[in-house]
This record gives structure tokens, C-alpha cells and sequence, in this order.
């Protein structure tokens, strides 16, 4: 930990809680009694899931605003994996410097919907966005809304466990969770423009870091043996890779097969965060800041001005075959 960030905090009257990051005393000090908020007082929640989002309590941590109907236990390891994932990607795409300035001067935190009951998703959803927003298939576990910056996740309380990497619904919340994240950048709604498969990419990407929940993360994940290269879909992007992917706007992207998109778009994100010692990286990270905008811009020609596309698949190939 900083010791001049503590020394700060410490100033402000703030109090670090682990899993949940620096809080404000009232609300660490109501949260370390075990208690929640709900329609603004500090309250002890039951020990059973509650039946409806419409009574859902409320976790804030720092950087998000959990509005859960799970029991409280399983309420805060979900919350220990949001802000670690937080802690993650701002190591992984620290260094351009609109992103640094939007992750170290959040505005207000992200929302975060965590619903014990599928049944519930939908009616939750539907109350919480435009009514032009499309509706998310509760069967994949959650959602983000970029436009609104809330996320949607449906949580079977014995079905999450961070001890575990085979749990779907973390590999869920670690992949919409970053989407979440990058609508912070996002300057105008609607559909992305070309080069969309940069957004994808790095959430799926993050997803592979899904194991890695320490909320003081300290190490660099920088390196060629990254833990996604172990996932099926690493592999998979390689065979498959297509120069067309690159041009690909995002309802493009998604009317496609999107499995073998998204596999192409992971083997792409990796080879330009990591291939040559991270040469392509910071380029990487400008197509990622583009995408939202300036919609009509090719955000990976931008960033990538003359490259032969032909020869940039060939180059991934070979990177894919070293480090696998």
C-alpha cells in the first residue's frame, strides 16, 4: 500500500476495509456492525436471499454501489472481486493518460446489480434502464449497460465461489464487470464503431485474470504467460484468426459467430498488450480510449496507421505458438 495514499486517506477520515477499499468513517464504521443500507438508514440484513430487487439493500465499497438481494456473506466475496478487479485493470491499462485521469477521479461509483433470483433479472432491468435498452439474457448470468453504467448479474448463492476458477458466473462478472468499467470513457451512447473487437478483447482478457482476487494487488501481469493463455478460448482465436475482425463495428461484431469473434479478439488483445515486451501496447490502449469517441472513427486505423493486416495475423500466430 502507498504509505503517502494511507497518510491522505487518513486525512480525508477515510477507512480502508479489506475487500471493500477506502470508505468514508460513517459508512466503514456502519459496515464493519454488519450492516447495510437500506432507503438510507443503517440496518442488519437477514441471514436468507430476499425475494425481489425492489428490496434489495445497498453495499457501497469504492468504486462501486452493490445493490444486492443475496445474503451478506455472499454479497461481500462479490464485492472483494469487483474492487480486485478494479485494482487489476487499472494495472493492466494504467500509462494513457484520459484513463488514468477518469480511474483516479471516479465521479460517482459504478451500480452494481447482484439478484439471487433469475425470475428477477428481467423485471429488475427492465425498471433500471431506458426502455429502449436491449434486455440481457439472464441464462449468461449478467449484463452491463454502458449508456447507464449499471450492471445486471444473477447469482446463484451456491453456485459463486472465488475459490473456484470453473465458475461461470465469475467469469460473468470479471468480463461485463471491465465493459462497466470502459463505459467510463464513453462520450456518446449507442453502438461502437469499427474496430469494436478491442472492447471485447480486453474484457476478455481481464476475464482471464479472474483468479488473481487479492484487493492489493502489487505484481505486474504483465508478462507473456499470461493466465488467459491457459482458457480454452485463447487457442481457439488462433486458429481461427481472420484480418477481418479489425473492421468490425459492434453490431457487426455481435451478428456474427460471436464465440469465434470473441476468441479472435482475446488472441489480438493479447498479442498488442504483450507481444515485443509490450511494443504495441500503448497504441492498444489508445484504439481502446477511441472506440467510444468518435463512432465514425476506425479506431484500430487510427491507432495503427499503415499496418498490413495480413501480416499483423501472421505475427500473432507466431506470438500465440511461443508463449502456449
Amino acid at each position: 500500500m502507498d504509505p503517502d495514499q494511507t497518510k491522505v486517506r487518513t486525512r480525508r477520515q477515510e477507512v480502508r476495509i479489506p475487500g471493500l477499499g477506502w470508505l468514508p468513517h460513517e459508512i466503514a464504521s456502519q459496515i464493519k456492525l454488519g450492516k447495510v443500507r437500506v432507503d438510507g438508514n443503517w440496518v442488519k440484513p437477514g441471514p436468507k436471499a430476499l425475494p425481489s430487487w425492489q428490496q434489495a439493500y445497498e453495499l457501497p465499497t469504492e468504486h462501486f454501489l452493490i445493490k444486492s438481494t443475496l445474503p451478506l456473506p455472499k454479497t461481500l466475496e462479490l464485492a472483494g472481486d469487483l474492487e480486485a478487479l478494479w485494482a487489476l485493470w487499472a494495472e493492466l491499462f494504467e500509462g494513457l493518460h484520459p484513463l488514468d485521469a477518469f480511474l483516479t477521479d471516479l465521479k460517482a461509483p459504478l451500480k452494481v446489480w447482484i439478484l439471487a433470483f433469475t425470475a428477477d433479472f428481467a423485471s429488475c432491468e427492465s425498471s433500471n434502464i431506458p426502455p429502449k435498452a436491449a434486455i440481457g439474457d439472464p441464462p449468461s448470468h449478467g449484463v452491463a449497460h454502458t449508456d447507464t453504467h449499471q450492471a445486471f448479474f444473477s447469482v446463484d448463492p451456491t453456485e459463486y465461489d472465488p475459490s473456484k476458477s470453473t465458475s461461470g458466473v465469475r467469469d460473468t462478472l470479471f468480463h461485463e464487470a471491465t465493459h462497466l468499467i470502459h463505459s467510463l470513457f464513453q462520450s456518446a451512447p449507442g453502438a461502437s464503431g469499427p474496430g469494436y473487437w478491442c472492447v471485447e478483447g480486453s474484457a476478455c482478457l481481464v476475464e482471464g485474470l479472474r483468479d488473481y482476487t487479492s484487493v492489493d494487488l502489487n505484481t505486474a501481469v504483465s508478462t507473456a504467460k499470461h493466465p488467459s493463455v491457459q482458457t480454452p478460448t485463447f487457442p481457439k482465436g488462433l486458429q481461427n484468426l481472420s484480418a477481418s475482425l479489425l473492421d468490425l463495428n459492434q453490431i457487426e461484431f455481435g451478428a456474427g459467430d460471436q464465440s469465434l469473434n470473441y476468441c479472435q479478439a482475446m488472441a489480438f488483445a493479447h498479442f498488442f498488450m504483450y507481444a515485443q515486451g509490450g511494443w504495441y501496447r500503448r497504441a492498444f490502449l489508445e484504439s481502446l480510449y477511441l472506440i467510444d469517441h468518435d463512432k465514425s472513427l476506425n479506431a484500430f486505423d487510427h491507432a495503427f496507421p499503415g499496418v498490413d493486416k495480413k501480416i499483423l495475423v501472421e505475427q500473432v500466430r507466431t506470438h500465440g505458438k511461443k508463449i502456449q
